[in-house]
């Protein structure tokens, strides 16, 4: 027994190694408390797993002083692709997880340096199979995703349909939007789906995302907003609006919109 427990979680840390190189962004990769901290929640999200079933919710306490060490954009930018390998591990096991996992780092007071306590939870959601189970959040999400019929066109000629809560963008081929551009960042950006729209958020990428000339950390996205990801240029749109977005579309190529953040960006 104990022998087919030393395979199982050498395989697991295998695999856990592999998805946190292609999760977790090169910065992070080379910093050793945030390769710790992936690593750790790599180790619980698999000690915490039941048949079919994965905590969601995960509390990551360390000490007073290595949080302080981390500016509060790093913790916003981990959080967020510890979210994703958290994601990537349930696809890895075939499990459905019942919402998008959530993950938070937080400062316990009065721990010696090197603390690291994760606590996992899977939430309130009680099985009953003589009830009819409501919808859960996630289900909800999608249907008003489906409603709306949000989408991208990359560099005037792809056409992505936005059809889940987040959607990874970037030069790595393990995103769901793959750039393959040289200004663009391994994982540059991510579109979430919060509160009734979808909103795009900068991952810390070289290169930085703008929408209509702006650069942003985190901004709701309208129809025809133009964003910039390196030298990628995406307009997005919703069904009902696509005389909009050919109008933005067009307005980008012909008014050298594209090429104008580039030189701000040089400059």
């Amino acid at each position: 027994m104990f022998m087919t427990q030393f395979k199982h979680f050498s395989r697991f840390e295998k695999l856990a190694r592999i998805l946190i190189e292609g999760s977790i962004d090169k910065i992070f990769i080379e910093e050793p408390v945030a390769n710790r901290i992936a690593t750790e929640l790599a180790r619980s999200v698999d000690r915490s797993r039941k048949p079919n079933k994965l905590a969601h919710q995960y509390t990551i306490s360390i000490d007073p002083e290595t949080y302080s060490s981390l500016n509060q954009p790093d913790i916003h930018t981990l959080n967020l692709q510890l979210e994703e390998l958290v994601s990537r591990l349930a696809q890895e096991y075939n499990i459905e997880l019942s919402e998008h996992p959530a993950v938070s780092i937080v400062s316990e007071s009065n721990r010696s340096l090197g603390y690291l306590s994760i606590q996992a939870s899977f939430g309130n959601t009680i099985d009953n199979p003589t009830q009819i189970k409501p919808k859960n959040k996630q289900q909800i999400a999608i249907e008003a995703i489906q409603m709306i019929g949000a989408f991208l066109i990359i560099n005037g000629k792809r056409h992505i349909t936005l059809d889940k809560p987040i959607i990874s963008i970037g030069r790595h081929m393990q995103n769901d939007i793959v750039l393959d551009e040289p200004s663009v960042s391994r994982q540059h950006a991510q579109i979430r789906w919060r509160f009734g729209r979808f909103t795009i958020n900068d991952l810390g990428s070289s290169s930085g995302t703008f929408v209509n000339r702006a650069q942003i950390q985190e901004i709701v996205l309208q129809t025809g907003d133009v964003i910039l990801l390196g030298n990628a240029s995406l307009i997005y749109g919703e069904d009902g609006f696509d005389e909009n977005v050919q109008k933005s579309s067009r307005s980008a190529s012909n008014d050298g919109l594209t090429q104008e953040l580039i030189i701000r960006k040089e400059s």
